[in-house]
C-alpha cells in the first residue's frame, strides 16, 4: 500500500473518532450551528434571486405578447409615429421578421362605489397592452407558431376574437376567474383620465413560466387602444419577431444592421440581450447595496462559527495535544480541523439553499415592491432558482467557514502538551496587544480604503469602491478596540461592590477573556452597527426627503390620472379636462407638469415640461445651484437638471445635453440644478413648449391647483372627484403622507435583513455563553458547593451577557455612526447622485439599544439557569 493511501486511511479514521464522533455526541450545538450559517447563506441566496427575478422580469410583460423577440425597437424620446412603422418594414422588407407594434400603459379597475371621502382609490391596476392583434393571429397562422400569447385556433374563425370589429380586452384565465369575468361582462376602467367600459373578450393562454408576468396584463389591439388614448397609430415599441423555424443569431444581426442603416438617430434599436441589460443597468445601484447588506448578515455568521470552532478548539486541547504526543503531525491536525469546518460548511451552505429559497419567497416581493415603485413596472416578478447565485453563496459559505476553522486550529496545533495542560482550554490565544495592533492595521487601512477612487458603473453612476472597501475596515476597526475594551471590564472585579457577588463573578470573567467572548463581542458589535447603520441612512433619508416634500408641495390640490400607481407611470389629463378645471372660479392658481422618458447618452431618463411662469411665481424649488434668471427656460434652449441627472451624465451650469427627435438633435444649456429624490435616473427640465415640440406630447401629467381661500378646498375637491372620476385629487397633507408611506415601502427589505443580522447575534451570543458555561463545569460545581443557588448561578450569567451586550452594543452604535456617515457621504452620493441632509435618529438607536441588551439578556439568564440544573460532576 502506497504512502499516500496509508495517509488517507488514517486521516479517514482520525476525522471518524476525532471529528464526526465529536458531533454526533453534541449534535444540538451542530444543528445550531447548521442553522445559523444557514440563516446567513439563505439571507444572502435570497436577495440574490429576489435581484434575479427583479432583473430578469423588465420587460416580461410585453413578451407575454409578443413572444420571445429578438429584437425591440422605441423613441429616445416621444412615441413611434405611423411613420417611423412604415420606415422599419420597408428596411426589413426582403427579410422574414413580423413587426409587432405595441402600446403599453396602465389602467385601473373602477370598483362599484368610490368614496369621495378617500383621496386614493385602492381598486387594481393593469398593464394594458395594445398589439396588432390581426397581424399577430396571421404571423401565427402562417407560421404555425405556438410560441407567442394566442393560440392559432383564436384567429381562425371569421367574426371571432381577433376581428376588427370587436373592441375589448383580453386577460389570463386565472385573472378572469379570480374577478368572475365571462362572455357577458363588461369590463370599467380608468385609462387616462376618463372612465372607458370594454367587453371581456376571451383569455390568454398561460405560457410555461410565464404565469405570473402574465397576472396582471390585460391585451387589446392596438389601433383600437390608440383611439382611446387620441393618439392614433402610435406605439410606444416595436417588436422584431420571427417564427421558430426563421429564427437565428443571423437573421438578428441582418435586421439590426437593416434596421442602423434606416435610423435617423430617434430610434432606440436593441437586441433582447440588450434589452435585458438595460433593465439590470436600471437597478444596478439598488440590487448593489442590497447584496452588500446581505453579505453582513453571512459575516455575522460566520462570525458565530469561527466562535464555535474556537470553543471546539479550547475544549479539545487535550485531545489534539495526545494526538501530537502519539506522533500525528499538526499538518494532519489542521486537516482534521479544516474537514471539520468544511462540514459545518457544507451543511450550513446547504440548508441555506433551501431557506434562501423560502425566504426568497418573501424577498422577491419587497425588492419587486421597490422595483415597481422607483424604476419600471413588473407585476409580480416570477420567482425561479438559480444554480448559479446558489453555488456562488454555497462557495462562499464553505470557503469563510473553512478560513474561520482553519485559523483556531492553527492556534491549536501549535500549543505543545505541557501548555496545554498548565493553561487549561478556557486560555485566550490572543493578546491585548494583538488587538491594538490589528486597530492600528485596520485605521490605516481605513485611510487607504478613503482615497479609493469610485468605479464608472453601466447606470452613469458609480461603483463606490472605496466606500464599501472603507465599511470593511471600519467594522474591523471598531470590533477590534471593542475586544480591547473587553478586558478593562474585568479590572472592576476588583472593585468593592458590596454583596453583589454574583456580578463579581461575572466580571472577573474578562479579566483574561477568552477568544469566544471576544467573537461574541464581535457578532454584537457587526449586527448592531449594520442596523444602526441602515437606521442613520433611512432617519437621514426620511429628514430630507421631508424637508424637500415641505419645500416642494405648496399647492392646495394635487391632480392626476387613477390609472397612476407608481412614479413611472405615464397616464395623462386631456386637454379637454384641463380647460374644464382651469374654469373653475374657485382657483387661484394653477400649474402642470409634463413628463416622458428619454435617453441621453444611451441612459434611460425624463424630460420633464415646466409651466415656467407658474413655477417662477411660486418658488416651490429646492436648489443647489440657483438659475440667475428661471425665465430663460422659454426660449426654448435651456433647461434645468436635477441632481442625479448631474452625477449620470457628469453635466453642470453652463454645460450642453444632447438629445435626439423625430426633427433631428436639440441642444440644451444647463442654467441650474436642483435636488430631486423622485428618481435616481435624472431628469431634464425645459419649458413647456419646448416639451411639446421635442416630445409630440400635448397633455399634461399632473396639475397642481391653489384655491382662492383655505376654506374652499374641500368643496372644490369634492366638487372635481365628482365631476372627473377617472382623476385623484389629493390634498397637500395626503399628498405628503402618501409620499412618505411610499418612501418606508421602498426600504422596506432593508428591515428584514436588519432582523436576521441581530436575531444572528443574540443566537450567537448565547451559544457562546452554553459553551463557555459547559468549560465551567467545575467552577460552577464549586460556585453550588459554597451556598450558590441556581438563580444566583443565572444571574452571574446574565450580568455576563449584559456586559458583553452593552459593550458589543455601544461599540455597535459607534460603528453604526461612522458606517451611516460613509452610506450617506460616499455610498449614496456616488451610487444614487443624491446628497442628503444628516439627521440622527436617537429615538431609534436607543429602541434599537434597549431591545438588543433585553433579548442579550433574556438569553443569558436562561441559558445560566439551563446550566446551574445540571448534574454535578457530569461531563458534557
Amino acid at each position: 500500500m502506497s504512502q499516500a493511501s496509508q495517509d488517507l486511511g488514517l486521516f479517514l479514521s482520525l476525522l471518524h473518532r476525532f471529528g464526526i464522533r465529536y458531533w454526533l455526541r453534541h449534535w444540538p450545538k451542530l444543528a445550531l450551528l447548521v442553522s445559523i450559517v444557514g440563516l446567513g447563506t439563505g439571507a444572502f441566496l435570497a436577495i440574490g434571486l429576489a435581484n434575479r427575478a427583479a432583473t430578469n422580469s423588465f420587460d416580461r410583460f410585453a413578451q407575454t405578447v409578443s413572444g420571445q423577440s429578438q429584437i425591440v425597437v422605441t423613441a429616445a424620446v416621444g412615441d413611434l409615429s405611423l411613420n417611423d412603422l412604415k420606415r422599419m418594414r420597408i428596411a426589413l422588407l426582403d427579410t422574414e421578421a413580423t413587426l409587432a407594434p405595441q402600446i403599453i400603459s396602465s389602467v385601473r379597475l373602477a370598483t362599484q362605489s368610490s368614496p369621495t371621502d378617500k383621496p386614493k382609490d385602492q381598486s387594481p391596476v393593469f398593464t394594458v397592452i395594445g398589439t396588432d392583434l390581426l397581424a399577430a393571429s396571421n404571423f401565427l397562422i402562417r407560421n404555425d407558431a405556438s410560441s407567442s400569447f394566442l393560440e392559432t385556433s383564436l384567429g381562425t374563425d371569421s367574426g371571432g376574437p381577433l376581428s376588427e370589429s370587436r373592441k375589448g380586452v383580453y386577460a389570463q384565465a386565472e385573472t378572469s376567474f379570480a374577478y368572475g369575468w365571462d362572455s357577458e361582462s363588461t369590463l370599467r376602467f380608468y385609462l387616462d383620465d376618463k372612465l372607458v367600459e370594454l367587453p371581456w373578450l376571451g383569455e390568454l393562454p398561460t405560457l410555461e413560466g410565464d404565469r405570473q408576468a402574465g397576472a396582471n396584463v390585460l391585451v387589446m389591439d392596438w389601433r383600437w387602444l390608440s383611439e382611446l388614448q387620441n393618439k392614433p397609430l402610435h406605439a410606444d415599441r416595436v417588436d422584431i419577431v420571427w417564427s421558430d423555424k426563421l429564427r437565428s443569431d443571423a437573421a438578428t444581426e441582418e435586421a439590426l444592421t437593416l434596421l442602423t442603416q434606416a435610423n435617423s438617430g430617434n430610434w432606440v434599436i436593441e437586441s433582447q440581450d440588450q434589452r435585458q441589460q438595460t433593465g439590470a443597468t436600471m437597478t444596478l445601484a439598488l440590487r448593489m447595496n442590497l447584496r452588500a447588506l446581505s453579505a453582513l448578515s453571512l459575516l455575522v455568521a460566520i462570525c458565530l462559527l469561527f466562535q464555535a470552532m474556537d470553543s471546539a478548539v479550547a475544549r479539545r486541547q487535550s485531545e489534539i495535544a495526545t494526538l501530537h504526543s502519539l506522533g500525528v503531525s499538526t499538518r494532519l491536525t489542521r486537516l482534521l480541523w479544516f474537514a471539520d469546518s468544511l462540514i459545518v460548511g457544507a451543511g450550513g451552505g446547504t440548508l441555506g439553499l433551501a431557506l434562501g429559497y423560502l425566504m426568497a419567497q418573501f424577498s422577491t416581493k419587497l425588492v419587486t415592491q421597490t422595483v415597481n415603485t422607483l424604476y419600471y413596472k413588473t407585476g409580480e416578478a416570477a420567482l425561479t432558482f438559480s444554480w448559479s447565485e446558489a453555488a456562488l453563496a454555497w462557495i462562499l459559505t464553505v470557503v469563510f467557514c473553512a478560513l474561520a476553522g482553519w485559523w483556531p486550529a492553527r492556534q491549536a496545533a501549535k500549543s505543545p502538551l505541557i501548555e496545554t495542560m498548565r493553561t487549561g482550554p478556557n486560555r485566550s490565544t490572543y493578546s491585548r496587544s494583538s488587538y491594538l495592533l490589528a486597530s492600528l492595521a485596520f485605521a490605516i487601512l481605513s485611510v487607504v480604503a478613503y482615497k479609493i477612487p469610485p468605479l464608472e458603473a453601466a447606470n452613469g453612476h458609480y461603483v463606490p469602491v472605496g466606500g464599501y472597501t472603507m465599511a470593511i475596515t471600519l467594522i474591523g476597526l471598531i470590533a477590534s478596540l471593542s475586544c480591547v475594551v473587553l478586558e478593562s471590564a474585568g479590572a472592576i472585579s476588583s472593585l468593592k461592590l458590596g454583596t453583589a457577588s454574583s456580578l463579581k463573578i461575572a466580571l472577573s470573567q474578562f479579566r483574561m477573556p477568552v477568544t469566544r467572548h471576544r467573537l461574541a463581542l464581535g457578532g454584537v458589535t457587526i449586527s448592531v452597527g449594520m442596523t444602526a447603520a441602515m437606521i442613520f441612512l433611512i432617519g437621514s433619508f426620511e429628514s430630507t426627503v421631508r424637508s424637500w416634500i415641505t419645500s416642494t408641495l405648496q399647492a392646495d390640490l394635487f391632480i392626476r390620472p387613477k390609472a397612476v400607481s407608481s412614479s413611472h407611470d405615464a397616464p395623462t389629463i386631456s386637454l379637454e379636462t384641463l380647460r374644464l378645471i382651469s374654469s373653475k372660479e374657485q382657483i387661484s392658481d394653477i400649474g402642470v407638469i409634463h413628463m416622458k422618458p428619454i435617453r441621453i447618452q444611451n441612459l434611460s431618463t425624463y424630460v420633464i415640461g415646466y409651466d415656467t411662469d407658474y413655477i417662477n411665481r411660486i418658488d416651490h424649488t429646492t436648489w443647489i445651484k440657483r438659475p440667475d434668471r428661471l425665465l430663460d427656460l422659454k426660449d426654448g434652449k435651456t433647461a434645468i437638471i436635477n441632481e442625479s441627472f448631474a452625477s449620470r451624465f457628469k453635466k453642470s451650469v453652463g454645460d450642453t445635453v444632447e438629445t435626439h427627435s423625430p426633427d433631428g438633435l436639440r441642444q440644451f444649456r444647463v442654467i441650474g440644478i436642483m435636488a430631486d429624490y423622485g428618481n435616481e435616473n435624472g431628469s431634464l427640465g425645459i419649458d413647456q413648449e419646448a416639451f411639446k415640440e421635442l416630445t409630440g406630447e400635448t397633455r399634461p401629467r399632473a396639475i397642481a391647483l391653489h384655491a382662492k381661500t383655505p376654506d374652499q378646498i374641500d368643496s372644490l375637491a369634492k366638487e372635481l372627484e365628482e365631476e372627473h372620476p377617472g382623476l385623484n385629487i389629493m390634498t397637500n397633507r395626503w399628498l405628503r403622507e402618501e409620499t412618505l408611506r411610499i418612501f418606508n415601502r421602498v426600504f422596506s427589505i432593508t428591515y428584514a435583513l436588519e432582523a436576521i443580522g441581530l436575531l444572528i447575534s443574540v443566537v450567537g451570543l448565547g451559544s457562546m455563553l452554553a459553551s463557555l458555561l459547559i468549560e465551567r463545569r467545575g467552577e460552577i460545581d464549586t460556585l453550588k458547593r459554597i451556598g450558590f443557588g441556581s438563580k444566583e448561578i443565572a444571574r452571574s450569567t446574565l450580568f455576563e451577557g449584559l456586559v458583553l451586550a452593552a459593550i458589543g452594543i455601544l461599540s455597535g452604535l459607534i460603528l453604526g455612526v461612522c458606517l451611516g456617515l460613509i452610506l450617506v457621504y460616499i455610498i449614496n452620493k456616488q451610487s444614487f447622485g443624491w446628497t442628503l441632509s444628516v439627521s440622527i435618529p436617537w429615538a431609534s438607536l436607543m429602541g434599537l439599544s434597549f431591545l438588543s441588551l433585553m433579548g442579550a439578556g433574556v438569553v443569558s439568564y436562561f441559558v445560566g439557569l439551563w446550566s446551574s440544573r445540571q448534574p454535578m460532576q457530569i461531563e458534557e
